[in-house]
C-alpha cells in the first residue's frame, strides 16, 4: 500500500491550534479550574508550505556563497544576514542610505527595512540577478510590487479598523472599572493602555490592540478581543488581522527606542503592558502567543544583545515554546523566565504581589559560558574554514612556508614543536621569535632543559646573522 504522507504532502499540511490565552487568576490556573462565567478561546490558521519548501533547500553556507558570487557585501547578525537594499526606487533614493535587506540565515526568507520588500529565498535568487543588471523582468517586478501593495492594504485596513474605535478617556470611571473587571486586568492603569495604543469599541467591551513592524508610526495589523454574552457564560475570543498571510507585526514595537539593546518578549498583550508599566523596559507581545514567532519579526530584533522571554507560564507547552524561540533568536543572547522562577504570567504575578522587575532580573541565560555544544560553534568552524585568510594572524617575514601551514602567529593559539636532541628546535625558535620581535611582538622564553646561556647565545647568533643581512 502506497503511503500518501510523503514529505511534499507533509510540508503542505497546515496547522490549527485552539488554546486558552489567559486565566482570570493564578490560583484558578494552578488548580485547573476556570470560572463558569468567563471563557477565553484562541483560534488561528497558519500555512507553512512555502516556508517548509524553502527550508529544505537553504542553509547558511548556500546563502553566503550566493551573496559572495553576486558581489553583495553583507554582515552576519544573530539570526540574519544584512545587506544594502538597492532593489526598488524607494531604496535607491539618497535619503534611504540606511535601507537594509535582512535574510534569515535558517530559511532564507527576507525583507527590507525601508521598502518592506519581502519574500522567500527562491524569490530572492530569482530577482537579485536581474536587479543587479538594472532591468528586472516584468513578472518579478509585479511580484515585488504586489507584496508592497499587500502591506499597504493591510496598513490601510488596520487604520480603518482603528477609526471604528474610541479612546479610553471616552469611558467614565465606572465603565473603565467594568472593563478592567471583565478582562481581569486589575492593576493596569488607563495611561498604560493608552500609551500602547489600546482603544475600545463602541460597545465599551471589545478592545483594539495595534501591531507595528518597521514603520513605528503606522500599524500593520491588529488584534480585537471580542466579548460575547452567551446564556450561561461570557466568552472572550480573538480576531487577528492579517489572518493567514502578510506581516503580523509586534504589539508594543512603536515604543521601542532605536538604540535599545535589551528587550522583553511576552505571549500576551496584558503581560507586556504590566511589564512596561512596572519596569519601563522595552517590551513586545507576540501576535499569536506561544504558537508562533513570526519570521519577518527576526530582523527587527537584530539590534538587541539581550532578550528575555517571559511567556505564558501555564504549563510545559509554553516552556517548550520559549526554548524553541530562543534557538531561533540565538541562544547566546536569550534569557528565560522558567516555571520554577515564576509559574504564572507577568500580570498574574503582579496581581499576586510579586515584583515583576525582580523576576526579569533573575531570568536565566539559555546557554552557559562554560558549556559548549557542537551546534553552538559549528557555524563558526565552517566560517573559519571557508574564509581562512580572514582568520590569519601576524605573518612571518622570513618563513613563507610556515605562513602557509600555520597562517601566521595568532593570539590564543598554542603550537607545539617537537624533535630529537640536536635537530635545531632552539635555533628555529630563536629565528621564529626574532622575526616576530622585529615586528613589535613581545616574547617570553622559559627554557626547561637548557642552560639560559645557551639560549642567549642562540639568540645573539640569530640576531647577528639578521643584522649582517642588512
Amino acid at each position: 500500500m502506497k503511503s500518501v504522507l510523503s514529505l511534499p504532502n507533509l510540508i503542505k499540511l497546515s496547522m490549527k491550534f485552539q488554546t486558552p490565552i489567559y486565566a482570570p487568576n493564578s490560583q484558578l490556573l494552578a488548580s485547573g479550574h476556570r470560572p463558569p462565567h468567563v471563557q477565553v478561546r484562541r483560534g488561528y490558521f497558519h500555512d507553512i508550505s512555502e516556508e517548509g519548501q524553502d527550508a529544505l533547500n537553504v542553509n547558511p553556507s548556500a546563502i553566503r556563497t550566493f551573496l559572495t558570487t553576486q558581489n553583495i557585501d553583507f554582515k552576519q547578525g544573530f539570526t540574519c544576514y544584512s545587506a544594502a537594499c538597492t532593489q526598488c526606487r524607494k531604496c535607491q533614493n539618497p535619503t534611504a542610505k540606511k535601507a537594509k535587506i535582512f535574510i534569515n540565515s535558517a530559511t532564507g526568507s527576507f525583507n527590507c527595512s525601508e521598502c518592506t520588500w519581502s519574500g522567500t529565498w527562491k524569490q530572492f535568487e530569482a530577482v537579485v540577478d536581474a536587479f543587479q543588471h538594472g532591468d528586472p523582468a516584468d513578472s518579478e517586478k509585479n511580484a515585488v510590487h504586489s507584496r508592497l501593495r499587500g502591506l499597504d492594504d493591510a496598513s490601510e485596513a488596520a487604520e480603518e479598523e482603528r477609526r471604528l474605535t474610541h479612546c479610553l478617556t471616552s469611558l467614565s470611571a465606572a465603565e473603565f472599572a467594568d472593563l478592567v473587571k471583565l478582562h481581569q486586568i486589575q492593576g493596569l492603569k488607563m495611561s498604560t493602555l493608552m500609551e500602547l495604543g489600546v482603544q475600545v469599541y463602541s460597545n465599551k467591551r471589545d478592545l483594539f490592540f495595534p501591531r507595528y513592524h518597521s514603520n513605528q508610526n503606522q500599524c500593520c495589523g491588529y488584534k480585537r478581543m471580542i466579548v460575547r454574552e452567551l446564556p450561561e457564560e461570557t466568552v472572550i475570543t480573538e480576531q487577528i488581522f492579517p489572518k493567514e498571510a502578510g506581516v503580523l507585526g509586534l504589539f508594543g514595537w512603536n515604543l521601542i527606542p532605536k538604540k535599545a539593546t535589551e528587550l522583553v518578549i511576552t505571549s500576551n498583550e496584558f503581560d507586556a503592558m504590566i511589564i512596561r508599566q512596572e519596569t519601563g523596559k522595552p517590551v513586545v507581545a507576540l501576535p499569536k502567543g506561544i504558537s508562533l514567532l513570526p519570521v519577518e519579526a527576526l530582523p527587527l530584533l537584530e539590534q538587541f544583545s539581550k532578550i528575555v522571554l517571559w511567556l505564558d507560564g501555564s504549563g510545559n507547552r509554553s516552556w517548550q515554546a520559549a526554548k524553541i524561540f530562543s534557538r531561533k533568536l540565538d541562544e547566546k543572547r536569550c534569557h528565560l523566565v522558567s516555571p520554577e522562577l515564576c509559574p504564572t504570567r507577568a500580570l498574574n504575578a503582579f496581581q499576586s504581589g510579586t515584583e515583576v522587575n525582580g523576576i526579569i532580573l533573575k531570568a536565566r541565560p539559555v546557554s552557559h559560558k562554560s558549556v559548549v555544544t557542537f551546534g553552538s560553534f559549528r557555524s563558526d568552524v565552517l566560517n573559519e574554514l571557508t574564509n581562512r585568510e580572514d582568520f590569519s594572524g601576524l605573518r612571518w617575514q622570513r618563513f613563507p612556508a610556515l605562513n602557509r601551514i600555520l597562517k601566521g602567529h595568532r593570539r590564543g593559539e598554542l603550537t607545539v614543536l617537537t624533535g630529537p636532541t640536536g635537530s635545531g628546535k632552539t635555533t628555529f625558535l630563536s629565528e621564529y621569535s626574532l622575526d616576530l620581535c622585529n615586528q613589535g611582538v613581545k616574547k617570553l622564553l622559559i627554557p626547561h632543559d637548557e642552560w639560559h646561556g645557551q639560549v642567549r647565545n642562540s639568540f645573539l647568533s640569530s640576531a647577528t646573522d639578521t643584522v649582517g643581512q642588512f
